[in-house]
C-alpha cells in the first residue's frame, strides 16, 4: 500500500483517488466527471494521475482508459499506451531539469500546456457548407433565400451530421484496432525466437537434470525400504516396550497417588494433633499461672512474722513497696528467670540479713512488671525522639537453633536506643517488616500515633549488605510513604516535589562483612601457595611441641 499523498490538481476538478483504484468500467464512468474541454487536462493533471499509478502499481491501460473517461467524447484521439508513456517520461525529464536549473516561471507554463489537443480536422467541403449557410442566415444585406435553396442547406445540415458520427465511429475503430496493434507487439516480443530457443534449451537441461534425479532417488528409495523394514521391526520391539513401561508408570502413578492421599491424611491428622497440643500446653500455662497465684496466698497466709526482724513488702496491703519493685526490676533486667526471682530474693534475705519476708512477687506479678518495664522503656524512647527529626534505622537478623529473630535500633546525633528484639516467622524482607510494624503498632499504643510519627522521622538506614535487608529497605520506604498521609498536616496541598523530598530515604551499608570475607578467602589462598611451594610445614608448624590452628597459613600466624 502506497504513503498517503495528496492530489491537487485531480481534487480540483471532481475526481477521488478511490474511484481511480477501481477496475470495473460502468464504476468509473459513473463517478469520473468528463472535462469540458480538452484544455482542462493539462501536464500538471496528466503527472498526478501517473502518480497515482505508480503509486498504486497500475498498469498503463487503466491510465489510458482514464485519460480516454475525461476527453474521449470531445474527438480527441487518444494515443497508445506507448506514445502515452513516452510523453509522460519527457515531462518528468524536462520537470527535472528545470527544477535543476531553478526555472520556476517555465516549469509553471509547461506544466499549465495542454496535454492532448483535439487534431481532428473538419472537411473542407462541410465546413464551407457551414459557413455558407451561417452567412447567409446572419447577414442583414443579402435577400431571404429560397424555400428551394433551404432545403439544399438542411440536407447539407443533415449529410455533415451522419458524416461526423461516422468518421467519430472510424476513430474509434482505430483507436481500439491500434490498442490492439500495441497488445500484439507486446506479446511478440516476449515470444522471440531466441528466447523460445534459450527456454527449450532450459528445459532440456532441466529435464535432464530431474532424470539423473530420479535416478538417484530410485537408488535411495531402494535402500529406504530396506531401512524402513529394519526400522520397522525395531519399532515393533520398541512399541512393546513402551506398553510395558506404560503399564509399570501407570501402576507406580496409582502408587504415589495413594500415598499422597495418605500422606495428606496423616498431615490433617498431625496439625490436628498440634493444634490439641498448643491447646493443651496453654491450659497447662493457665494452671500453672493458677497454681502459683494459689502458692502465693498460701505462702503469705502461713509466713512466720519475726517481732523485729520482718520485712514489710506490701503498702496498705495493695501493691509492692517500691524497693521490691526496683529489686525484682533489677534482677529481670540481669537475665533471671520468672520462677527464680522469689527463692533467691527469699535466700540472700534470709541468709545475708537474717529476715523473713511476709509477701514477694510470684509468677504472675513478676511477668507483668515485665510487661511495665517494656511500657517504661517505650516511653523513654518516646520521650528522647519526640523532638528529634532525622532518626536512623538500625536492622538486622540472626537465625539461632532454626528460630529467626529480628533486632531494631533507632540513632540519633547523639544517642542510640533499642527499640526492640522480635521473633519472625522467616528470615525474609516481608517478615521483617511484619516485626518492625508489630513494634511500631505496641508504641502506639503506649501513645497515641507517636510510633507512627518516629516512622515519618526516620530518613536512614543502616544495615549489612544482604539481599535480605536491601529488600527491607525498599518495603521499609513504602510502608513509610503509606504512613506521611496520616501525619504530616496538609500532605494533600503539597507539590509532587515537595512529597518527593519529604519520601527520599538514606541508605548505608556496612563494608565490615566485604572485608572480612576477603580476609578469608587471602588466608584460604596463602596457605594453598605455602603447600604448592613448600614440602614441609613453615613457622610454628616446624616445631615438635607447639600446636598451631589446623588450616592457619605462616603468613598469617607471622602478621
Amino acid at each position: 500500500m502506497a504513503k498517503s499523498i495528496s492530489f491537487p490538481e485531480l481534487e480540483s476538478i471532481g475526481i477521488q483517488i478511490s474511484v481511480l483504484l477501481h477496475l470495473s468500467e460502468e464504476s468509473m464512468q459513473a463517478s469520473i466527471p468528463p472535462l469540458d474541454d480538452a484544455s482542462a487536462l493539462t501536464k500538471k493533471v496528466a503527472l498526478e494521475l501517473n502518480q497515482v499509478r505508480t503509486s498504486y502499481n497500475i498498469p498503463w491501460d487503466n491510465y489510458r482508459k482514464w485519460i480516454e473517461l475525461l476527453i474521449g467524447h470531445l474527438n480527441v484521439t487518444i494515443p497508445p499506451v506507448s506514445t502515452l508513456s513516452s510523453s509522460i517520461s519527457r515531462i518528468i525529464a524536462k520537470q527535472k531539469k528545470m527544477k535543476k536549473n531553478k526555472k520556476a516561471q517555465e516549469l509553471e507554463e509547461l506544466l499549465g500546456e495542454t496535454f492532448l489537443s483535439n487534431k481532428e480536422k473538419v472537411d473542407k467541403s462541410t465546413y464551407n457548407t457551414t459557413q455558407r449557410v451561417s452567412q447567409s442566415r446572419s447577414s442583414d444585406n443579402q435577400v431571404l433565400s429560397t424555400p428551394k435553396e433551404n432545403q439544399q442547406d438542411l440536407e447539407l445540415l443533415r449529410t455533415n451530421a451522419d458524416l461526423c458520427k461516422e468518421i467519430k465511429d472510424l476513430q474509434n475503430l482505430l483507436r481500439k484496432e491500434i490498442i490492439a496493434k500495441e497488445q500484439l507487439h507486446q506479446k511478440l516480443k516476449m515470444f522471440n525466437l531466441r528466447n523460445i530457443n534459450k527456454r527449450i534449451k532450459r528445459r532440456d537441461q532441466i529435464i535432464i537434470s530431474n532424470k539423473n534425479t530420479i535416478r538417484e532417488l530410485k537408488k535411495q528409495l531402494s535402500k529406504n525400504k530396506k531401512t524402513t523394514y529394519s526400522l520397522d521391526k525395531k519399532s515393533e520391539r520398541f512399541r512393546a516396550r513402551v506398553g510395558y513401561s506404560k503399564t509399570k508408570q501407570q501402576k507406580q502413578e496409582d502408587h504415589i497417588l495413594r500415598m499422597e492421599r495418605d500422606i495428606e491424611e496423616f498431615e490433617m491428622e498431625v496439625n490436628g494433633m498440634k493444634a490439641e497440643i498448643s491447646h493443651l500446653k496453654q491450659e497447662i500455662n493457665d494452671l500453672q499461672a493458677e497454681r502459683d497465684d494459689l502458692i502465693d496466698k498460701l505462702k503469705g497466709s502461713a509466713t512466720i512474722q519475726l517481732s523485729h526482724n520482718k520485712l514489710p513488702t506490701k503498702e496498705h496491703q495493695q501493691k509492692y513497696c517500691p524497693n521490691i519493685r526496683q529489686c525484682c526490676i533489677q534482677l529481670l533486667s540481669l537475665n533471671v528467670g520468672i520462677r527464680n526471682v522469689e527463692p533467691i530474693i527469699r535466700s540472700v534475705l534470709h541468709h545475708l540479713v537474717g529476715i523473713e519476708a511476709a509477701d514477694l512477687p510470684q509468677y504472675t506479678a513478676l511477668r507483668n512488671m515485665l510487661v511495665e518495664m517494656k511500657g517504661i522503656a517505650y516511653l523513654q524512647l518516646i520521650d528522647e525522639l519526640k523532638n528529634e527529626e532525622n532518626i536512623t534505622l538500625h536492622s538486622d537478623g540472626t537465625t539461632k537453633f532454626s528460630h529467626h529473630y529480628g533486632s531494631f535500633q533507632l540513632s540519633t546525633s547523639a544517642k542510640s536506643l533499642s527499640l526492640g528484639l522480635s521473633d519472625m516467622a522467616s528470615g525474609t524482607a516481608s517478615a521483617t517488616l511484619e516485626a518492625f510494624e508489630s513494634l511500631v503498632n505496641q508504641l502506639d499504643m503506649i501513645s497515641e500515633s507517636e510510633g507512627k510519627k518516629i516512622v515519618t522521622k526516620i530518613k536512614n538506614t543502616m544495615s549489612d549488605r544482604h539481599i535480605v535487608e536491601k529488600n527491607f529497605n525498599g518495603l521499609l520506604e513504602k510502608y513509610r510513604a503509606s504512613v506521611l498521609p496520616e501525619i504530616i498536616e496538609g500532605w494533600d496541598s503539597l507539590s509532587p516535589f515537595e512529597r518527593n523530598q519529604i519520601n527520599v530515604m538514606n541508605n548505608f551499608f556496612c563494608g565490615m562483612h566485604l572485608l572480612i570475607g576477603m580476609a578469608d578467602v587471602a588466608a584460604s589462598t596463602l596457605l594453598q601457595w605455602e603447600r604448592a611451594n613448600f614440602e614441609d610445614p613453615r613457622g610454628a608448624a616446624s616445631l615438635p611441641r607447639l600446636n598451631v590452628q589446623k588450616g592457619e597459613s605462616g603468613t598469617v600466624r607471622f602478621i
